[in-house]
């Protein structure tokens, strides 16, 4: 079961669905929603964000989402969300309090502002999203960021740890199915 994350280190126990629509246009490839795996698939666990937004594209078979998949965020982050009506981003979360595998719903309108940022390809998804705005681009109406808990993000290889690994399908599967109930939980305003 997916739970929702309510801050940036919440407890993560605390869990609830929430879910909303748009009818923003249709994005630039076509799509009207797109499908961002995050992670760079040469640190084993981190990453697991592309494998299970390929396999979660693999489910949905919709010609109205698109699917990328993004070492990093930052500005191009933002740049490849530009006109989607909705955006899923799944990335690995190390957060050292769940369990390896398990999958949380993000609720943005409680994250914090990143920190410590040196470049702008250093900007946070709020700041991307707020940037892009103010630029006059078509952002997303609605952002659903999935994080997976890891075990070990940073050693360099492709064999991810066996719970990271293990959980792929399980997560790929519940995400697909909250994708297709209704896109999206977050409307992606800056708190």
């Amino acid at each position: 079961m997916i739970k929702k994350r309510h801050r940036a280190a919440p407890d993560l126990h605390k869990a609830k669905p929430a879910f909303a629509g748009s009818d923003n246009p249709v994005g630039k490839q076509g799509a009207r929603s797109i499908v961002i795996g995050l992670g760079n698939p040469f640190l084993s666990d981190d990453g697991v964000g592309p494998m299970v937004a390929r396999r979660v594209h693999e489910i949905l078979d919709s010609p109205d989402t698109d699917l990328c998949e993004l070492a990093s965020g930052g500005v191009e982050l933002m740049e490849t969300m530009v006109g989607y009506r909705s955006a899923v981003i799944i990335d690995a979360l190390l957060a050292g309090k769940g369990t390896p595998g398990a999958c949380y719903l993000l609720d943005l309108q409680h994250c914090p502002p990143t920190r410590r940022v040196t470049t702008s390809h250093e900007i946070g998804l709020l700041e991307g999203l707020e940037l892009g705005r103010r630029l006059g681009l078509a952002m997303p109406d609605s952002v659903s960021v999935y994080a997976i808990e890891v075990v070990d993000p940073l050693t360099f290889g492709t064999e991810m740890t066996g719970a990271v690994k293990g959980a792929i399908p399980r997560i790929a599967q519940e995400i697909a199915t909250e994708i297709s109930m209704g896109f999206s939980n977050t409307p992606a305003a800056m708190p």
